[in-house]
């Protein structure tokens, strides 16, 4: 498994931890070890960590912590980024581009009778895709009162 290429949790914790300072390094499958900086070790009450990704090989290795969906250094992972840095999503479409059998025109023709017409032409109009960020800011406006605005920015 590369880090790199994983789309999700293990990319997402190696880039925060990358942002915030770490020294990573890859143990082996699936296993992360990380030497966090300073400032960090009081919040995760560790200096040193062995992250694991997959099951089984957090059960094989001493020492190592599983990292998945509701563990709880993934859950001070998120509060630490949502407290830290700023806010934006990142849609996008991610599932394949659907597409239209080869013989599609084929098998219309072969259900359908067309009297007094011609048959009709399949034309494929593929959906592109297009990706938005989007960023929301807590602004805080101050002059005889105090009010805050969240103002939500869409970059194409």
């Amino acid at each position: 498994m590369r880090f790199e290429e994983t789309p999700s949790l293990e990319k997402f914790v190696l880039d925060y931890l990358q942002r915030v300072g770490a020294l990573t390094e890859q143990e082996s499958y699936a296993t992360l070890g990380v030497l966090l900086p300073d400032d960090l070790t009081g919040y995760f009450r560790e200096e040193q960590l062995l992250l694991a990704f997959d099951y089984e090989v957090a059960e094989e290795t001493e020492g190592s912590l599983l990292i998945t969906h509701g563990s709880p250094f993934l859950d001070k992972t998120v509060e630490s980024v949502l407290q830290n840095y700023g806010h934006f999503t990142v849609r996008y479409w991610s599932g394949h581009i659907p597409e239209l059998p080869r013989n599609f025109e084929q098998k219309i023709l072969a259900k359908l009778e067309f009297r007094r017409c011609r048959p009709p032409k399949v034309n494929m109009h593929v959906v592109e895709e297009c990706i938005f960020y989007e960023f929301n800011f807590r602004c805080t406006f101050r002059s005889h009162e105090k009010s805050e605005e969240v103002v939500t920015v869409v970059v194409n």
